[in-house]
């Protein structure tokens, strides 16, 4: 899902050209919240708003993100 560079700017605190591109066709208000919360915080949980926004921004349902928490459903 991420590339390696993508994997090392996201853990220097940048944001991956694909990120950001994906970041212009929102609402600058929310585009300066997560951009500021990206900065500031050290983690992402599943249900983090930055991590909502993105997945809707990229059309990943719940299931998916699920998947790429490791989060396991229920049989």
């Amino acid at each position: 899902i991420l590339s390696a560079l993508e994997v090392e700017a996201l853990s220097a605190g940048g944001l991956p050209e694909r990120f950001a591109a994906m970041l212009a066709g929102i609402s600058a208000e929310l585009r300066a919240t997560i951009l500021a919360r990206w900065r500031l915080e050290s983690a992402f949980g599943r249900n983090h708003p930055v991590i909502l926004a993105l997945g809707i921004k990229l059309g990943l349902d719940d299931t998916t993100l699920d998947q790429i928490f490791g989060i396991a459903s229920w049989p």
